[in-house]
């Protein structure tokens, strides 16, 4: 049901067109709270979507995109998309697409590598904070609609923030229903930004 493992060959082969799709979207998506003046173009640098030019080259430091502030519309998804499934829990919502897709416990764990009692924890709701990225590795895991990753982040209290570039690589994904996180970790590394890891809590 849920697909072949793809070889690192086939990841290579299909990485420079993801990885342009993924970057005209941030391009167009991201919001910067404080955004700073834009310094003058040099004469001589190539212009335009080529990956080579510098414009795909440009490395934010690693710990720039971890820190950003909710907008108006962050929380207005935030409230949204809570709301959908009232009163469901992230570990509810998480059970029942795992109910949907026929998915166990320990079949979650080995996907995701997460440890199967942090797995157990976070759909019992025993943890005092379910980490954005386990809940990412759990959706792609899961083969989740954009609709449901949504979903199931509001209930955890986050959401796909305009504000953070690495935030806008995953929603992109999620759309692209583009769920290897080997593939995932090959953007974000191009685009400078923190690696997806599991993190057992």
């Amino acid at each position: 049901m849920f697909g072949r493992k793809r070889g690192q060959r086939e990841l290579n082969t299909e990485f420079p067109k993801i990885l342009e799709a993924v970057w005209r979207y941030v391009d167009a998506s991201y919001y910067d709270p404080a955004p700073k003046p834009k310094p003058k173009p040099e004469t001589g640098r190539p212009s335009g979507g080529d990956l080579n030019s510098p414009r795909y080259s440009l490395r934010p430091s690693r710990d720039s995109d971890t820190h950003f502030s909710l907008d108006d519309g962050d929380i207005t998804r935030i409230i949204e998309y809570g709301n959908s499934a009232t009163g469901e829990s992230v570990g509810e919502k998480l059970q029942r697409l795992m109910l949907l897709r026929n998915m166990s416990k320990m079949q979650l764990s080995m996907l995701t590598g997460i440890s199967r009692s942090t797995i157990y924890r976070i759909l019992a709701d025993r943890s005092a904070s379910v980490t954005k990225d386990n809940c990412i590795l759990m959706l792609m895991a899961l083969q989740a609609s954009l609709k449901e990753a949504r979903e199931v982040l509001a209930a955890g209290g986050y959401t796909f923030s305009r504000s953070s570039k690495r935030d806008l690589v995953f929603e992109k994904l999620f759309e692209m229903k583009e769920y290897s996180t080997a593939m995932a970790n090959l953007v974000l590394d191009a685009m400078g930004l923190p690696l997806l890891k599991d993190c057992d809590e």
